[in-house]
């Protein structure tokens, strides 16, 4: 496994809930890689619905470019907000993940990576978002993207 440390924490206000979710990689090798299509949000008994959409949260006060992808169970549904943060900085697409990783390679810079996934159950977009935002802006100023590293 390409994990070398991992933060799970849930955050609640009133009746709800978002779950944090930080994954490190200190390393990266063939089969324990940031960026895989064996890496997964969704836990046991959750079917990932697939498409990830690209949205907007505020994080440090400014607008940060996340992916969402929707996961669901039965009578049950979550939308999952993730980035990921590489070389020093934060990146929504596999893409340009790879390419921060290939950047810190080449120029022997910080190889340390993090993906950081925020979890709401059972809310429209709008809700989710106003809700991942809400736990984010109660964090101290920094912590969620210097925790990453």
């Amino acid at each position: 496994m390409g994990v070398s440390d991992e933060t799970l924490e849930r955050y609640r206000r009133g009746a709800d809930t978002v779950d944090l979710y930080i994954g490190r990689y200190s390393s990266q090798h063939q089969g324990g890689e940031l960026v895989s299509w064996s890496n997964s949000l969704a836990g046991d008994g959750w079917e990932d619905l697939g498409e990830r959409l690209p949205t907007t949260l505020t994080v440090d006060g400014q607008p940060l470019a996340v992916r969402y992808v929707g996961l669901v169970q039965p009578g049950r549904q979550r939308i999952v907000f993730y980035w990921y943060r590489v070389n020093g900085v934060n990146v929504s697409s596999d893409m340009m993940a790879k390419v921060e990783m290939t950047k810190a390679r080449l120029f022997q810079s910080d190889r340390d990576s993090a993906v950081i996934a925020l979890a709401t159950d059972g809310r429209a977009l709008d809700e989710a978002i106003a809700q991942a935002n809400a736990l984010i802006a109660i964090l101290p100023r920094g912590g969620l993207l210097a925790e990453a590293r």
